[in-house]
């Protein structure tokens, strides 16, 4: 067995009245008069301590399964630990429960309204439609647990084990999930609205058609996430890896992906007007038919992506990469495109009208049928490239 790390949290039956009947929606007597009762962490005693500031004491009746064991004399060792227990409904809040054992235990429903759990055991536990609010997780283990429709705003989770946990439809805004490890988990449909996930690792997460508008991601590891319809609005991505991730028809408008990472990215119908993409690496990416209109881009790897019918309408691309991209339909009308490298680039039909183009390369390109009217050429290199039935002035 594992060291003890955690407080045991076992039902044990007191010498009262054995006809009297615990309440689970309310809190226990702290005296310990009557019911089944929780041990919880041994609490300094505080001067003049009101009713009020004292930690909860919930009852508990042990399962039938339990039961029968201690009759039979062979309540297992996990039963003396109270895994596996029935807290469904418990009245929790603001209880004292840091370095409680609820491993497996089901918590479903329970009011946890700023309730401490650092460093908890909640592994496998099932938090269905717990309310979670302001509470402290802080270094607890949530491995595998079930969070589904849980209520967590403003919860502290900060380095937390969260791999595998099913967030499905949780409320999760402004919560502190600061270098927490998600690998694995469900966040599908879960609202992470301003929520903290800096410094996370968050790989081969689903976050399908979650919110995370505002969210801050700097730093963080996406690698292999699902992403498919999530709400990234106004997010911050600033240096995250999100190398092999699917955000098809993904919201990221006026998101910060300053340095970030997307390589072999699948970004087909993604929006990213007005984000910041500053020194990102897109490389080898699907952006077919992208939103990209007035991105900032200053020198932004696009080398060997698929931009097909991609929008960069005033767009700022100055010194950008396009090395072998395929451009063919997409509209850079108006963009400034200065010093950007689109050698060996397919800008076959593409729309460059009125493009800032001064000091390209544009060597062994292939411009043919492309749109050039009004474009700034000056010193842009076009050795090698093919115009062939391409409109100029």
């Amino acid at each position: 067995m594992m060291p003890q790390r955690w407080t045991d949290v076992s039902p044990s039956t007191t010498a009262s009245d054995p006809h009297s009947h615990s309440d689970k929606s309310a809190p226990a007597d702290l005296n310990g008069r009557k019911g089944n009762l929780i041990s919880l962490p041994a609490i300094a005693p505080q001067p003049q301590e009101s009713s009020s500031d004292r930690p909860t004491v919930v009852p508990l009746k042990p399962s039938a399964s339990a039961k029968a064991r201690s009759r039979s004399g062979s309540v297992d060792q996990e039963e003396k630990e109270g895994v596996g227990a029935d807290f469904r409904g418990h009245n929790l809040r603001l209880a004292n429960l840091s370095r409680a054992n609820f491993r497996k235990a089901d918590l479903s429903t329970a009011d946890l309204y700023s309730a401490n759990l650092r460093e908890s055991n909640l592994r496998e536990a099932i938090l269905i439609q717990a309310d979670l609010t302001e509470a402290d997780l802080s270094l607890a283990d949530l491995r595998q647990a079930r969070l589904v429709k849980a209520n967590l705003p403003y919860a502290i989770l900060y380095t937390a084990s969260l791999c595998d946990v099913d967030f499905q439809e949780a409320i999760c805004h402004h919560a502190d999930l600061r270098e927490v490890d998600l690998n694995a988990a469900n966040l599908q449909q879960a609202d992470f609205t301003a929520a903290n996930l800096s410094y996370a690792d968050c790989g081969r997460c689903d976050i399908s058609q979650a919110q995370l508008t505002q969210v801050n991601l700097r730093e963080a590891v996406l690698r292999h996430v699902k992403g498919e319809n999530a709400i990234l609005h106004q997010a911050t991505l600033i240096r995250a890896d999100l190398s092999n991730t699917g955000f098809r028809y993904a919201d990221l408008t006026q998101a910060h992906l300053q340095q970030a990472i997307f390589s072999h990215a699948d970004l087909t119908e993604a929006r990213l007007t007005d984000a910041n993409l500053s020194e990102a690496t897109f490389y080898s990416s699907c952006l077919r038919r992208a939103d990209l209109n007035r991105v900032q881009a200053m020198a932004t790897t696009f080398s060997r992506a698929d931009l097909q019918e991609a929008q960069f309408q005033h767009a700022q691309l100055p010194s950008a990469n396009f090395y072998n991209a395929n451009l063919s339909k997409a509209v850079l009308s108006q963009a400034n495109l200065g010093a950007a490298i689109f050698c060996g680039t397919d800008l076959r039909g593409a729309n460059l009208r009125g493009a800032n183009l001064q000091g390209a390369n544009l060597r062994d390109a292939d411009l043919r049928g492309a749109d050039l009217r009004q474009a700034r050429l000056n010193d842009t290199n076009l050795q090698e490239a093919n115009t062939e039935g391409a409109i100029l002035d």
